[in-house]
């Protein structure tokens, strides 16, 4: 269930002012309602994924593991299965809209920091990179 803040937050896309860079037809972005919490506070992280090709399909039924999510260059998130595709997951195969569209159906990945600084968020693929989240944990 995701809450009101993460729907306003993912309803608010096109508006977003940091993207990812598109990629042969796709684009990920992320996300979060404040770049800035306190040492300990929890935030959530909104994954997107934008197809921007008329002829590419996209998988929206979930939500979908997030795949390829690191923080300050270190993996954090699950490795992908071998032979799975991070975007298309065998079993949604049948619940595909024929791009452009925009998927917000993946699971919010939720962190907390202990130490106060600067923690930098990207979510990758290949070639396909999200925009840099930049997070402020404070005193």
């Amino acid at each position: 269930m995701f809450s009101k803040e993460i729907i306003e937050m993912a309803l608010s896309y096109g508006g977003w002012s940091h993207k990812g860079v598109e990629f042969e037809g796709r684009r990920i972005s992320i996300n979060t309602p404040s770049g800035q919490v306190p040492k300990g506070q929890e935030f959530h992280v909104v994954h997107v994924l934008e197809t921007t090709g008329p002829d590419l399909d996209t998988y929206v039924k979930g939500p979908k593991v997030v795949y390829g999510e690191y923080i300050n260059g270190k993996l954090v998130s699950e490795e992908l299965p071998e032979g799975e595709h991070p975007f298309s997951p065998q079993e949604h195969a049948e619940y595909a809209l024929t791009g452009p569209c925009t998927d917000f159906n993946f699971h919010n990945t939720t962190y907390s920091f202990d130490e106060a600084g600067r923690y930098e968020i990207v979510w990758m693929h290949g070639e396909l990179k999200s925009n840099v989240l930049v997070v402020e944990v404070l005193d």
